[in-house]
């Protein structure tokens, strides 16, 4: 068994840390990991049910938490159609 480096356990924490709020502020919403973009540590699919407001949504999922100490980046697969994004 390989030992955890202390900054890939730091990221596990946070990762479990923001999906854990994420659920908490967004009831319904399923989250699950992806393959990192380009030099991102991680990244994370959010899936909203239909009838939630995606804006809505989209703004608590990086509204700034107590400890925070990183920042969230927000990809919508839907504005690179439209031309939009945030």
């Amino acid at each position: 068994m390989s030992a955890v480096e202390p900054r890939e356990k730091r990221l596990a924490e946070a990762v479990a840390i923001l999906v854990e709020a994420i659920h908490h502020d967004v009831p319904g919403v399923s989250t699950r990991p992806l393959a990192p973009y380009d030099d991102e540590d991680f990244t994370l699919e959010v899936r909203i049910p239909a009838g939630m407001d995606r804006d809505t949504v989209m703004d608590l999922c990086i509204r700034p938490r107590p400890g925070d100490r990183g920042s969230v980046w927000l990809f919508d697969p839907d504005a690179r159609q439209s031309g939009g994004g945030r």
